[in-house]
């Protein structure tokens, strides 16, 4: 479920109103690819992350995403590639969150194919909203 999703959730249990939208709860099969990020992050994210944050987040979900698609042999190398990119105070923090989502990716979505193509994360109203476009394998 998305950020937005959880804040119409909030909203409505206080006595606010959901649109039929939204209302309807689909199975876990059948979740698109950004609320499958926002699941991912989850243990991440506060509620009020700051939207620099939530894009770091999710820029690092969606990398680990990617990296359980590659073979074993593959993720190694590319793994290390991208924690090198990230500067080198801040190198060990992320190589561990990244070796988290990698393995949350797998617990939670291991039939989940997808190659995520692209991604955006947009705040409005205190929302943020994650657009994922992704590549079927």
């Amino acid at each position: 479920m998305g950020w937005a999703s959880r804040l119409t959730q909030k909203r409505e249990a206080q006595g606010g109103s959901v649109s039929a939208r939204s209302a309807r709860i689909r199975p876990k099969r059948d979740l698109r690819l950004s609320e499958r990020l926002v699941d991912l992050i989850a243990p991440y994210r506060g509620d009020h992350l700051p939207l620099v944050a939530s894009k770091a987040l999710i820029a690092l979900a969606a990398a680990a995403w990617n990296l359980t698609l590659l073979p074993e042999q593959e993720r190694t190398r590319a793994f290390r590639k991208a924690v090198a990119d990230v500067p080198a105070r801040d190198r060990d923090g992320v190589a561990d969150v990244l070796a988290a989502l990698i393995q949350r990716k797998e617990q939670m979505f291991p039939d989940d194919r997808r190659v995520i193509a692209h991604w955006e994360v947009s705040e409005s109203e205190n929302e943020c909203h994650v657009q994922v476009a992704s590549i079927i394998d």
